[in-house]
């Protein structure tokens, strides 16, 4: 599906003029209309349809222009690029109402085509909400009209009284960006879902799933259906994050794997001790990483029955 943004002019003249031939060549299912007057892209905000805007800032004081933009057009995606990586500023950009953060890469194509992943997650996102939405009220119908007729023998019914079955969501909380972006690249081509921010940190990921700070917005950042888990480091255990999600009742039940390129025994006793529902290694190539994440929507999309929340 092709997908319309608008795009502010970045700072940098050169790359403004690169920018609509990039797309054409990298991301041609965005289609891409730049804009060089704030005022100007945010009237055109309001009266055209577009699935996205992307802007650039490197400073709090340039996050004005996505307040600005989030007013004209509440439910609209704003995909921020921006160099700085300091974690308050990220944070604050989304507060101001920023979508997604996505960084300043050197490299013209991966640049595009890290605009287009996220562009692409952002808008599908409010398509699969209305669309699970719409499948559960037509479930509702269907299962109304059997009772009213009793026709229906009885292994129909059985059939119609089935819970509706909604692709899962999945949370990925990664440490290491370049992991991240190849996990996300597999989650566009096993075609599963993946609507939700990447999260960096043991921190985020539990800001997140509490809803506080810039995720109080459940419109906006739903909870997921199932959790990804895929850092290490100081600060930064994967089984912290596996063990406070156990502790909380309404995410007790949530689905989590854990993820790791190394075959530790400690960790594994570890993440199952503390009911982990799954432990995989990260497979050695791109093509096995897509197979492995094929697998795993299968598995919680079609297969597995998780009791209700």
């Amino acid at each position: 599906m092709s997908r319309r943004v608008l795009i502010l002019q970045p700072p940098d003249a050169r790359l403004g003029e690169s920018l609509p031939d990039a797309f054409r060549r990298h991301a041609p299912t965005v289609s891409a209309d730049l804009i060089d007057a704030a005022q100007e892209a945010i009237a055109r905000l309001g009266s055209s349809r577009y699935d996205a805007a992307v802007c650039w800032a490197e400073k709090p004081e340039e996050l004005e222009l996505v307040v600005r933009m989030r007013e004209a057009v509440p439910q609209l995606p704003i995909v921020l690029v921006s160099s700085e990586n300091d974690e308050r500023f990220r944070t604050l950009a989304r507060e101001r109402g920023v979508s997604a953060v996505v960084p300043n890469a050197r490299n013209l194509s991966l640049l595009v085509v890290l605009i287009e992943q996220a562009v692409e997650l952002r808008a599908t996102a409010r398509e699969t909400r209305s669309t699970a939405t719409q499948g559960k009220s037509l479930t509702q119908e269907v299962r109304g009209l059997a009772r009213q007729a009793g026709l229906l023998p009885q292994e129909s019914r059985r059939r119609v009284e089935r819970p509706f079955r909604a692709m899962p969501i999945p949370l990925l909380v990664s440490n290491d960006p370049d992991q991240a972006f190849q996990m996300v690249k597999a989650f566009e081509k096993a075609e599963m879902f993946a609507p939700l921010p990447i999260l960096r940190s043991s921190e985020e990921a539990i800001a997140y799933l509490t809803g506080e700070g810039p995720y109080h917005d459940r419109d906006r950042h739903p909870l997921p259906t199932l959790v990804i888990l895929d850092f290490h480091g100081p600060g930064m255990s994967g089984l912290e994050v596996l063990g406070w999600i156990r502790q909380r009742d309404r995410l007790r039940h949530l689905p989590v794997i854990m993820l790791t390129a190394n075959l530790n025994p400690e960790d594994i006793k570890g993440a199952y001790g503390l009911q982990a529902n799954s432990y995989l290694i990260k497979p050695g190539n791109f093509d096995e990483l897509v197979e492995m994440v094929k697998a795993i929507n299968l598995y919680w999309s079609s297969l597995n029955v998780n009791p209700d929340p």
